[in-house]
């Protein structure tokens, strides 16, 4: 009978020291979180077995057995939400692609496929670089790894002082954004690049400036 909770006991051990061990993994990619789910429904099956067992008891109350009902209740709607929530998820990963594709085979048309792109790109900018032929460096995300920079104790940068620092000297060509969504996000990154560099092309679905055409180094020649 004791071998069931010490075996959960040593995953939940085992789970933590992960945890620990892995703290900035853990910490910033939620998908290590998933060897917790088994736990939790091995662990839940062993409390709903003992608590269910201890109102069978004749000793119990049937007012603490009818109290047990809403809890009940709001574990199957919190269920349901759940199935809700997976569903949608499913459906917004299997929708079709193929109109951002075709926006990625545009794009690489545009820049020429430079090998010499930064990018704003969902996915670490994967699914662009494959169907737009091209490569670069990938612009860091409000999600991921601007709050990484945080844990390690980096400095706060702005849009313009990370471009001088971490790209300029790589004399980049182009900056593909395709994550418009992300592009609200990062406060002054618009704005600089537009005062700075011009639009090549924009669509629905992206815009690309022209590194190029830097103004601000223009500005210095002249």
């Amino acid at each position: 009978r004791e071998a069931p909770g010490a075996l959960l006991a040593g995953l939940w051990l085992g789970y933590l020291a992960m945890c620990l061990v892995f703290n900035h993994q853990t910490s910033t990619h939620p998908y290590c979180q998933l060897a917790a789910l088994p736990l939790i429904a091995l662990s839940g099956g062993r409390v709903g077995s003992f608590v269910l067992c201890r109102l069978d008891s004749p000793r119990v109350r049937w007012t603490l057995r009818a109290a047990v009902v809403p809890v009940l209740r709001a574990a199957l709607a919190l269920d349901g939400a759940a199935s809700v929530v997976i569903t949608r998820y499913r459906i917004e990963r299997n929708r079709d692609f193929m109109e951002e594709v075709r926006a990625y085979e545009e794009i690489g048309g545009l820049v020429g496929h430079s090998t010499r792109c930064v990018f704003l790109a969902r996915e670490s900018g994967f699914p662009l670089q494959y169907h737009a032929w091209v490569s670069g460096w990938a612009w860091p995300n409000t999600s991921w790894d601007i709050p990484s920079e945080r844990l390690l104790g980096l400095a706060a940068m702005t849009p313009e002082d990370r471009y001088r620092l971490h790209y300029q000297p790589l004399s980049p060509e182009f900056f593909i954004i395709t994550d418009l969504d992300e592009l609200g996000l990062q406060e002054g990154l618009e704005g600089f690049l537009r005062k700075r560099f011009p639009v090549l092309a924009s669509g629905h679905h992206y815009v690309v400036f022209d590194l190029n055409a830097d103004r601000e180094q223009i500005h210095e020649r002249d």
